[in-house]
């Protein structure tokens, strides 16, 4: 549903196409809480963790919140969850916390990395959370740390004719039927990636004995809410989307939007399936772009020329960088450069919303005006092997300057697999 999605998102400060928030013409918000942020780390036995990665809010964009019951020596209570893989931790609300009774188990300090890279050391208290779901017949529990407000009121569904839609599929949204003694739109509860990677695992792990195979195969393909998975033939795809879809339905998941390079057995599905995604040449896999006709891989980099009106400093060069998502380093020599910059400017000892000297700016402009000509880059996502490989070492120069070395032939053994299909699909 992401991809066909025509909704166009637009800065109000730039008219360009991004978040207001991550907007570098934006001016630096000082914060006057009683909470110190501070610009270097502070080093500490627990470590460093990042929390809600999405801390904006908007009518037009539904998150994955839910109503569950926690219960504690008073009974059981409503409260309104948000589930937020962008956090590496879970967190109560210490209004929840008082309702319910908890005794704390032990008190931490932690160092939160909020959005836009400002950290902040804060001590929270860690308890022990009983919830089920709205329907009451699923149970469980984990540890959460308590905070004083997770988050911003976020606005529940609004009712319309798209809801008999989701009725018709089996989606049921408990924000719209729960009736809370809080306000609707608060949050209380926040599961973090820790809970929601060890309930799939533990759903993995619990996996019928006829679907062992498919289920060991998939904790080794799932990355965050997406699978991604080679088999050996056209009836090993069929048979592993079948079971997935099953595996993933006792645990009320969903594993839809499937796409692979098998075009007989996509069209079959697409006809088999309403859910089915169509089929797209460029499919998103992981931050790059799968092509499933020439089975080749590249990098998504969006055509977004700088304006005139901006102003080339540290900050938009390194928000420029952080654009690139590279996570197999084919374009580790491009986004080098600006690397190289911004090391000068560590030399001159510049601000981060300082402009830059003509020179330092004039090389980032010549970078970024070249820097579309990535999106014409592409290697095969199947390499095969051969009998031979080439060796080299050599010595690496001050700024990652390389050179041509001599290389040695080395004879290696031929894969005798050779994973042909290839597919990939998101867990809703």
């Amino acid at each position: 549903m992401v991809r066909q999605c025509t909704n166009k998102i637009k800065c109000s400060q730039c008219q360009r196409r991004h978040y207001n928030v991550m907007c570098p013409e934006l001016k630096p918000v000082v914060s006057t809480g009683s909470d110190k942020l501070v610009d270097k780390a502070v080093e500490n036995s627990n470590g460093k963790f990042n929390t809600l990665a999405n801390p904006t809010c908007s009518a037009d964009v539904l998150l994955q919140t839910l109503v569950v019951y926690l219960y504690g020596n008073d009974g059981s209570f409503p409260v309104r969850a948000l589930i937020d893989t962008g956090s590496q931790k879970s967190y109560i609300t210490k209004e929840a916390v008082s309702k319910m009774s908890y005794e704390p188990i032990r008190a931490e300090d932690m160092i939160h990395n909020l959005f836009g890279g400002v950290e902040s050391k804060q001590k929270h208290h860690l308890y022990k959370v009983y919830a089920s779901s709205f329907q009451k017949d699923y149970h469980c529990s984990f540890e959460a740390y308590d905070q004083e407000k997770i988050c911003i009121d976020i606005p529940t569904a609004i009712s319309g004719p798209w809801t008999k839609e989701i009725e018709k599929k089996g989606i049921f949204l408990s924000d719209k039927e729960a009736c809370l003694d809080y306000s609707a739109s608060s949050v209380h509860l926040l599961i973090g990636a820790d809970i929601a990677g060890a309930t799939l695992n533990h759903l993995l792990d619990g996996a019928p004995d006829c679907y062992k195979m498919t289920a060991q195969h998939l904790q080794k393909s799932m990355y965050v809410d997406n699978c991604v998975a080679s088999v050996k033939s056209e009836a090993d795809l069929t048979k592993f989307i079948n079971e997935s879809r099953e595996i993933m339905a006792l645990g009320k998941f969903e594993l839809r939007g499937w796409q692979h390079n098998s075009f007989e057995s996509l069209r079959d599905n697409c006809n088999e399936s309403q859910n089915a995604s169509p089929i797209l040449q460029d499919i998103p896999v992981l931050g790059l772009l799968w092509n499933i006709e020439r089975d080749t891989l590249k990098i998504d980099v969006r055509n977004d020329t700088q304006s005139k009106s901006v102003k080339v400093t540290k900050r938009y060069i390194l928000s420029k960088c952080h654009k690139i998502f590279d996570p197999i380093g084919i374009t580790a020599p491009i986004t080098l450069i600006p690397k190289i910059l911004l090391q000068e400017t560590w030399k001159i000892k510049a601000n981060w919303d300082d402009i830059l000297p003509e020179e330092i700016a004039h090389k980032f402009e010549k970078w970024d005006r070249q820097l579309h000509q990535l999106n014409k880059l592409e290697i095969p996502r199947w390499i095969q092997g051969h009998k031979n490989s080439k060796h080299s070492l050599h010595k690496a120069a001050m700024k990652a300057e390389g050179d041509l070395p001599p290389v040695k032939e080395a004879t290696v053994h031929q894969s005798a697999h050779d994973p042909k299909n290839t597919s990939g699909c998101t867990l809703q």
